[in-house]
Order: structure tokens, then sequence, then C-alpha cells
């Protein structure tokens, strides 16, 4: 499994756009996963969008245009274990525990760290004392070991983050993705 994803690179230099990559339409997670991609790797892919997840994820099992996608590995993972896709990287920093053989991108191309997240968010007048409470109790949730081991088996890597750590984060993914798409000149339709 090492090495594919950069022998995706090479191809996508030795012949720029020749490489379709699809997505679940402009601007979602996983064209800009592709777009920074791009960036990275200082190659051209040819982005391929459709009408949501279910429909480029047929498309790329049935063999109807694109060669590859970056897709969340929730929805993917039933078909990876069918043996329907094959994985060539995980998009994090790290591997994740449900393909731990798996590389991620960024061991071929440093940087490369995409992952999809969720937070809860309260309205910004409640009392910081609930805040917390609140935040406690979710951190303890997400970190029970029943809650973890459900959520590890849908190929989701459950973290939890204080509401410092979150603010921190969501700045930085705000920063990145900013520049991503004006690096791009990405658009709304």
């Amino acid at each position: 499994m090492q090495g594919v994803v950069q022998d995706v690179i090479a191809a996508a230099k030795a012949k720029p756009g020749s490489i379709n990559f699809a997505s679940s339409g402009n601007g979602t997670s996983q064209h800009l996963s592709g777009v920074f991609f791009e960036q990275l790797s200082g190659t051209k892919l040819s982005h391929v969008p459709y009408k949501g997840s279910s429909e480029s994820l047929s498309a790329l099992m049935g063999g109807q245009g694109p060669d590859l996608i970056f897709e969340n590995l929730a929805p993917a993972l039933p078909y990876i274990k069918a043996g329907k896709l094959r994985a060539i990287g995980v998009t994090s920093a790290k591997r994740v525990s449900t393909l731990p053989d798996v590389p991620t991108v960024a061991e071929t191309l440093s940087g490369f760290d995409v992952v999809s997240w969720q937070a809860i968010f309260a309205p910004a007048g409640v009392p910081k004392p609930i805040v917390a409470k609140l935040s406690g109790a979710l951190v303890n949730t997400m970190l029970d070991p029943e809650m973890k081991s459900k959520l590890v088996s849908m190929g989701i890597e459950p973290s939890a983050m204080t509401p410092a750590e979150l603010a921190t984060f969501q700045k930085a993914e705000v920063e990145k993705w900013a520049k991503v798409i004006k690096t791009a000149n990405i658009k709304l339709d």
C-alpha cells in the first residue's frame, strides 16, 4: 500500500488533468480536499462534482469516470470492507484504527491533514459555568469506552476538545480553508 499516493502524484505530474477525482459537489469538503491535495503536491487533477456522496461513490465503484475520491471514512468504510473500494490513504494526520495498514496521505505529502469534524455550539450568552458543565459531559460521553468503540466501528475517530481548544482549532481550520479557496479562486455557483 505504501507508495500509492506517490504514484498518484507522479501520474498527475506526468499528465496534468488526466486523473479525475470525484466529490459530492462544488465547494464541499471532498472538493476542497482534492484542491488542497493539488496545491500541496503541485499537481493538476480534474474535478468531477456529483450531487452527493452516494452518487460520487457509485460512480467510482461503477467505473463511470472518476479515478479516485476524497471521501469521509464513514460512508466509504462498508465498501472498503466489502472490497468494492480500495483505500489508498487516509487524510487525517494519524492512521485510523479501523484501517491501521492504510497510510496517511501526509506520510507522502507533508502537511496534508484533512478531517471531518462536528462540534456542538451553544448561544453566545450562555454562562461559562453552564458551558463548562455541558462540555465536561460531552467529553465524558465521547471518551466512554462503549461510545468510542461504536464510533470507531463506523469509521469515526472520536476526539473531544474543551471550548478553548475548539475555538483555536476552528480558527486554524477557517484560515487553512480560506487560503485553499482563495489560492484556487473557488467561487460559489
